[in-house]
Formats: structure tokens, sequence, C-alpha cells
């Protein structure tokens, strides 16, 4: 006696064989982690320590472009109080200070972060940052009320010069030889 099945039968028959074979379990290779973390006392020091160096001076820092092919630096202030913080860059382009959250992560790395709006044109200014050993690094991401974001990188380190590429410095070389008398 042959058993016939419709294609629609063969499908759902295939179909859960295979789910079943996904669905097994499978063993996993059991890790054990070290118990790592601060204890709510240590973030809160570091919390209060990274919000006292935050607040005790004007942080320059240089902002760029990530992805441009050719990167403009753009300098800029921070200035944190323990609770706002204002870009005097974004100031100058009609944003707004704002507050900024703090969390301490285990490595005793403090994050900070904020958003800042520009209420005449509907732009934001979404701001990221690390205290790391005394220095501040992050990302500013800015997006138009229509939707167009740029990521920029920044950092209180001074930024690269950029360089000459060897055609220019060739053409620079011949030019000076040019006009050299000697």
């Amino acid at each position: 006696m042959k058993t016939v099945f419709s294609a629609a039968a063969v499908v759902v028959l295939v179909f859960a064989v295979h789910s079943a074979a996904l669905c097994q379990v499978q063993p996993r290779r059991v890790q054990k982690q070290a118990v790592v973390g601060l204890s709510e006392q240590d973030r809160a020091a570091v919390g209060e320590q990274a919000i006292a160096l935050m607040t005790g001076k004007v942080w320059t820092i240089y902002w760029s472009l990530q992805g441009a092919q050719k990167p403009v630096v753009i300098n800029d202030e921070l200035t944190f109080t323990p609770t706002g913080v204002t870009s005097k860059y974004l100031l100058s382009k009609g944003f707004n200070g704002s507050n900024y959250s703090l969390r301490v992560h285990d490595d005793k790395v403090a994050v900070w972060e904020t958003v800042q709006q520009n209420f005449e044109t509907g732009d934001m200014a979404m701001m990221r940052g690390e205290l790391r050993n005394n220095d501040l690094l992050g990302t500013i991401t800015m997006r138009t009320k229509d939707g167009v974001m740029e990521i920029y990188s920044y950092g209180t380190g001074i930024p690269p010069v950029p360089q000459v590429p060897a055609k220019a410095a060739v053409v620079q070389k011949e030019v000076k030889s040019k006009g050299n008398t000697q």
C-alpha cells in the first residue's frame, strides 16, 4: 500500500522535523566569571570625584566629523556645573545648555550624556562623553529637524596636524628652489 501525501503535507512535515532539530537543547560550555563590579558606595564616590573634576575647569575640546575626506577641526569649550553643561560653540549656534546624566562603569570610567536643542531651528545635539585619565573624549551627534545626522568625535587632546600629501610637498620644494638665487 502506497501512502500519498499532498505537497502541502510534505512541506508541513519537513518544517516540523526541521523545527524540532533547531529546538533541541545543545549543551553549552559554562565559564565561571569572576564577580566584577563596584559597590554602590564606591560608584557614588567615583561619581562625586568625576563631577568635582569636571566642574573644576573649562574643558577645551576639539571636534572632527567622523569619516570626513578633509577633516575640519572645531575648537570648543565645555563648561560643567554639578547638574548642567554648556558648549561655547553650540551656544553660538543657538543651542541651549542642558542638564546631564552621569553613570560610573565598573572600570571607574565616568560617562555623561545630554541632549541640547536649538529651539529656533529644531536641531538637536546629542553629546556623550567619558572622563578617562583626566581627559574627556566622546561623540556629538548633530541632527537637523529634517533628520540629517552628522557624527563628530571629540577629545581634549591636541588634534593631529593634517599631513601634506607627498605630491604637494614636492611642488612646494620646486617652487622654493626656482625662486632661490643662491
